[in-house]
């Protein structure tokens, strides 16, 4: 069988120049795009913590992200990614975002607190606030609580992420948008992103998954991994229809879910069980649980 991680043939210092250009254009990102509201900073990328779909007016978060570059300095929660949480244009006229500025405190214990209040940056004029506890230790799990309320109708069946910025955006956070930027240079368009630790002191497993574009029905969709900025290929050697990151079991490791079809079906309707392959960096490559579906 043919390898899964199919490494590209574009210099690695071509990916930097493009990656590049997109650093800057988030540097320079308008304070205040159409539709903002006054006082809600501009998203930033960050760490998936985890997502939600609104059912109601009202929308309740928690989840756990362990991993250790804090302090946190701003939660995002968006309806589009966390890799490219807004590019102005029509490629998210539909982007629904809300983001935090943190302000921390010191708790007894040694737990470290911070809050903010969710202010509408784009799409809804609904509000919210957000907190996040970390405690302390090497590679400590810090634990986001987020609430909204006065959504919008048309934000239901949304399906909202939390993302969790450091304070500090030179570090991992920025090999994100990197990553992000080179999919986005192999014509995929992100829509999902999982950041998961590995080893202590080691860049961190980047996985991001991408639709082709421009597409007529969008069932063209690749996971691209990364550690740190280092590219290391896609989930399988030929695209698949649909597919969806769905966690991280553990360190090093992010959960793929794949549709699957019996022969004959359409791309529109899969009509057998979803399939989940866990990708492992085991210190050396990329190693597969199984064969995805289709491949």
């Amino acid at each position: 069988m043919e390898s899964a991680f199919v490494r590209s043939s574009k210099p690695r210092s071509v990916r930097w120049a493009v990656a590049l250009g997109l650093v800057t254009m988030l540097s320079v990102w308008p304070a205040a795009p159409a539709g903002a509201q006054d006082g809600a900073p501009p998203p930033e990328p960050g760490f998936t913590v985890g997502d939600q779909i609104v059912y109601s007016s009202t929308w309740n978060f928690d989840g756990d992200l362990s991993v250790n570059v804090g302090p946190w300095g701003q939660v995002t929660v968006t309806n589009t990614n966390c890799a490219v949480p807004y590019r102005p244009g029509t490629a998210q006229a539909g982007a629904i975002i809300f983001t935090a500025t943190l302000q921390t405190e010191q708790t007894p214990g040694g737990l470290q607190l911070a809050q903010g209040d969710l202010l509408p940056f784009i799409g809804s004029s609904a509000t919210g606030h957000v907190s996040v506890l970390t405690p302390a230790g090497a590679a400590p799990t810090s634990h986001v609580d987020a609430t909204l309320v006065g959504l919008d109708d048309f934000a239901l069946n949304n399906d909202f992420s939390v993302c969790l910025s450091p304070a500090d955006m030179t570090g991992v956070t920025a090999d994100v948008v990197m990553d992000a930027n080179f999919v986005l240079s192999q014509s995929y368009q992100p829509f999902q992103t999982v950041v998961t630790p590995t080893a202590p002191n080691s860049p961190a497993l980047v996985a991001i998954a991408g639709t082709k574009f421009p597409t007529a029905d969008g069932y063209d969709q690749w996971v691209f991994f990364f550690l740190g900025t280092t590219y290391l290929g896609t989930d399988t050697a030929v695209s698949s229809p649909q597919l969806d990151l769905t966690g991280s079991p553990g360190p090093g490791q992010v959960d793929v879910t794949y549709v699957d079809y019996t022969d004959g079906a359409p791309l529109c309707c899969p009509d057998l069980p979803p399939v989940t392959i866990t990708y492992t960096w085991d210190g050396a490559q990329l190693v597969a649980s199984g064969t995805p579906p289709g491949h």
